[in-house]
């Protein structure tokens, strides 16, 4: 695993970790009154996810391929689809507590997104 990958599923990992505590911290001081355990399920699940389309881009960007801005956007659209079927998988097995999961699943992806696109653009700047 080179560095950058390295660098990026710790940064990703301990974002993952901070979000699953601040639900738990959340549940304990009863600002959240739905059961937290899909969380447990979820956030892996979408760190597992850009972890793995990100070693995807940067390999795309060390081959030097011109169609890498095409393929950013196209890992995006279907990185959105897998959340979308997720989400639908989710409600028609189990059906409750859909918002907070629609919620957790939102704010999972904005902020690994986010730290997967400092990442990107720390990575092309080199």
């Amino acid at each position: 695993m080179n560095t950058e990958l390295r660098r990026f599923s710790i940064q990703v990992v301990a974002a993952g970790i901070i979000i699953v505590g601040l639900v738990f911290l959340f549940k304990a001081l009863g600002w959240i009154f739905y059961p937290v355990l899909p969380v447990l399920f979820i956030v892996p699940f979408i760190m597992l996810v850009t972890i793995g389309f990100h070693s995807y881009l940067i390999y795309t960007a060390k081959k030097g391929d011109r169609m890498f801005i095409s393929k950013f956007i196209a890992s995006s659209g279907v990185k959105l689809m897998i959340y979308l079927v997720s989400i639908l998988i989710y409600i028609f097995s189990s059906g409750g507590n859909i918002r907070f999961v629609m919620i957790m699943i939102l704010i999972s992806y904005l902020v690994f997104s986010f730290i997967e696109i400092y990442a990107i653009l720390k990575y092309l700047k080199k």
